[in-house]
């Protein structure tokens, strides 16, 4: 499953707590770095542009299998 989310076009990232998990290649190069061991461990929120932070916190905050918590969602990161 790792390769096949580390080959997709779209950035996909995996967090807990907040704290960056997990990031596909796509990810990785979007923000300027080479490699996921550069973000491993930092918070997510360092990552995605203030407009953007309310709706991602507020996803955070949904239990895993609550309604909604499983639809793709668009967020603006940090240039």
């Amino acid at each position: 499953l790792r390769v096949l989310l580390d080959r997709l076009p779209d950035l996909v990232l995996v967090h807990f707590g907040g704290k960056v998990v997990w990031a596909n290649r796509r990810f990785v190069r979007a923000l300027g770095y080479d490699r996921l061991d550069e973000i491993a461990g930092t918070p997510l929120l360092d990552y995605v542009a203030q407009r953007s932070r309310p709706a991602v916190v507020e996803r955070m905050s949904r239990p895993v299998d609550s309604e909604g918590s499983q639809e793709l969602a668009e967020f603006v990161l940090v240039s």
